[in-house]
């Protein structure tokens, strides 16, 4: 049975709108946007190379300039969508490359430095975020922020 609703009138009026509204914010935040996904990106090699550090790999056995090479080809290899935010294969990535670099002595670590690398990659935007996501709700309901919700 079809639903009884009156034709939409006017939709490709709509979807221009929409379309052109899309344009106009990408158009006026396009710089802004770019230099923080950049930056956003760059940090996780941050997080990946205080990890090595925190677990005690020297920086005589894997130096920045290779911890960043790694870090680039597993960031490569995890546009792959094998599983989602490339859980597993992303790790086994890090730990054969780092280990190809350290060797066998510090496989330990390798693995130490990995789990903390993805864990304060998945868990740091949860901690940070939701009290940030509480805190902008405290705002839109003060009048503070504009309601990005609202009709």
């Amino acid at each position: 049975a079809k639903v009884k609703r009156p034709a939409s009138s006017g939709i490709a009026d709509k979807v221009v709108a929409v379309r052109d509204l899309a344009l106009d914010t990408v158009l006026a935040v396009w710089p802004r946007a770019l230099l923080a996904s950049s930056l956003a990106t760059l940090w996780t090699y941050v997080i990946l190379l205080v990890s090595l550090r925190f677990a005690g790999i020297p920086s005589e056995v894997i130096s920045p300039g290779q911890a960043f090479l790694v870090w680039a080809l597993v960031l490569l290899v995890q546009a792959i969508p094998l599983t989602p935010g490339g859980v597993g294969f992303v790790e086994a990535a890090y730990i054969a490359l780092f280990g190809a670099i350290a060797g066998p002595e510090y496989s330990t670590q390798i693995a130490v430095a990995v789990v903390l690398y993805r864990a304060a990659q998945w868990a740091l935007p949860i901690v940070v975020g939701w009290p940030l996501v509480g805190w902008w709700r405290w705002q839109i309901r003060l009048g503070k922020l504009p309601d990005p919700f609202a009709p």
